[in-house]
Parts: structure tokens; sequence; C-alpha cells
């Protein structure tokens, strides 16, 4: 059996990004999408039932501390009735207002 003579340390190479992560821009659409989300319903427990989640984990969702997901994405956009490219992409809500879903520009 060999004995090692000097120290050896095998480190992995750390990847830009785990699969299945969004990334910043995405992740900040998905937080705005789900504030207009929010603003939308009367009550933190009507958005966990439109989201089909418990109370706890949208308190968690909607903590700065983690960063949205996929599933959240895709939760947020069945609840809005749109698709998720819409959601990820900043493109709903756009900047609508979310108690009367005007934009304040004139057209």
């Amino acid at each position: 059996m060999p004995i090692l003579t000097t120290k050896q340390v095998w480190r992995r190479v750390p990847t830009r990004r785990r699969r299945g992560t969004l990334s910043a821009e995405a992740q900040a659409n998905v937080r705005k999408a789900l504030l207009f989300l929010a603003a939308r319903c009367s009550s933190p427990d009507q958005l966990a039932e439109a989201l089909d989640i418990t109370l706890a984990a949208l308190w968690k969702a909607r903590s700065p501390r983690r960063t949205p997901s996929v599933r959240l994405a895709a939760l947020v956009a069945r609840a809005a009735h749109v698709n998720l490219e819409d959601v990820l992409s900043g493109a709903w809500p756009g900047d609508a207002c979310p108690t009367c879903g005007g934009t304040g520009r004139s057209s």
C-alpha cells in the first residue's frame, strides 16, 4: 500500500451556475411578478391558495434571502394565467399597475 509523502488536495472546479437555476434577471422578474400577484390578492392566504402552496412556503418564497426557483415561476405563471416565458422575461406584468392594470402612458 503506497504512502503519500506530500499533501494532496482535490478540489472540484466550481460551475458557473447549477442546472435548473434562473439567471439574475429572470429571478428579478419572478420576484416582480410575485409582488404584482400579491398586490392583486386581498390577503397572503388568498395568494398562497392561488399558488397552491402553504403559507409557510409563501413566506419562504418571498424572503429576500432565498432565490426564486423555476417551480415558483411556474406557479406564478399558472396563477396569473400567462405563459412561463412571459414571467421569466418580464413581459408580464410589464409596467402595469397592480390595482388598476394601467401603465400610466397615454395611448
